[in-house]
């Protein structure tokens, strides 16, 4: 009984383990038909920060948020700093989704990489999405260069403390 008790536990932690080292690299093509590599991004000369933030244009808080991520990644680049904002569709036509993107992006430009998660996988990922297709944003993610994921925020003032704290 011990000895089933000893395995369990073992199996357990084991899977508990490997739950912690998941894999959060991705690749996306970003708005300009460029392949956006998390992997190759992270291993770049003086990145030590990673976040990849989840983006609809439909969700309010996300888009109130852009001038602030504008002005983060502005002070924080030379410091280490990359983000990729991860655009989710939210209708079901993608292409009519893309075209409502790519004319608010026109209208708003940022200034880091902005990338279309057109069937939701990398969303599904990070557990953003659920298997049904609905998506719960904003959600951010911080990822340090080795790419273990360092902090998680459903919100973005959370993020912003904790790049600012980590890279200042």
């Amino acid at each position: 009984m011990k000895k089933l008790l000893f395995v369990l536990c073992f199996l357990w932690v084991g899977a508990f383990a490997a739950e912690q080292k998941k894999d959060l690299d991705f690749e996306l093509y970003d708005m300009g038909d460029k392949l956006y590599n998390t992997k190759a991004i992270r291993a770049a000369a003086g990145v030590k920060l990673l976040a990849v933030d989840f983006f609809s244009i439909h969700c309010e808080p996300c888009k109130k948020a852009l001038p602030a991520w504008s002005t983060l990644y502005k002070e924080y680049k030379a410091k280490g700093l990359e983000v990729i904002l991860v655009v989710l569709p939210v209708e079901d036509d993608r292409e009519k989704e893309l075209q409502k993107i790519e004319f608010f992006f026109k209208n708003n430009p940022i200034p880091f990489a902005l990338a279309y998660d057109k069937y939701k996988l990398t969303g599904k990922k990070f557990g953003v999405v659920t298997d049904k297709g609905s998506a719960q944003v904003p959600q951010g993610f911080l990822l340090d260069r080795d790419g273990k994921l360092i902090f998680q925020s459903e919100g973005h003032d959370k993020m912003f403390e904790k790049i600012k704290a980590t890279l200042k």
